[in-house]
């Protein structure tokens, strides 16, 4: 039933003789207007119908925009990639270690090197910053093997008399870290 149609009835059933319909005639007036009335909801449809098609608009629009920055993502060129290449000449008056591989670590903020070299008073741990063309030997380091770097680049770990050592960058005597037989033995380093 409609909201016309309940209006009708609700107008028949009326207590007050005055409120009704005073002829038949009235009455079919207004039954034909209430039949009508659903034609007149017609626009309610023509509503859900537009809401429908501005949904599928939008998202479509929000398909195409996708679609345009994935493509404009994948277009993108990858950094192109370089290599770098350098010398670092062994400090004065030493050698580099014929030993195989390292022997040499760059620190994880890339400004510094730390490699072993050799002297007359044998191996030992030698610092260059990146942008200087000198190093400086680290004191306490003799006989080391294999550097590396801590994750903030202030300390370089080594091997040397079957002990794991650490050192502060800026120098200061070794730290005995652990025992490490039979890795950092002199009889396993090659020179």
């Amino acid at each position: 039933m409609t909201a016309a149609t309940v209006r009708v009835v609700r107008r028949c059933l009326t207590k007050n003789p005055e409120d009704r319909w005073q002829s038949a005639r009235d009455l079919a007036f207004e039954l034909q207007w209430a039949a009508d009335k659903p034609a007149a909801a017609a626009p309610s449809v023509l509503v859900k119908r537009a809401r429908q098609y501005v949904a599928w608009a939008a998202a479509g629009l929000l398909l195409l925009i996708t679609a345009f920055f994935a493509a404009a993502r994948l277009a993108e060129r990858a950094p192109e990639q370089r290599s770098i290449r350098f010398e670092i000449p062994a400090p004065e008056n030493t050698t580099f270690p014929t030993a195989s591989g390292g022997q040499a670590a760059i620190s994880p903020d890339g400004r510094r090197l730390a490699f072993i070299a050799q002297d007359s008073a044998g191996a030992r741990l030698w610092v260059r910053e990146l942008d200087s063309f000198s190093a400086r030997p680290l004191a306490g380091t003799e006989g080391a093997r294999s550097p590396f770097w801590s994750p903030e680049s202030r300390h370089i770990g080594f091997g040397a008399q079957g002990k794991l050592k650490r050192i502060d960058v800026s120098g200061g005597p070794p730290q005995i870290l652990c025992n490490a037989p039979g890795h950092f033995r002199r009889s396993n380093v090659q020179l």
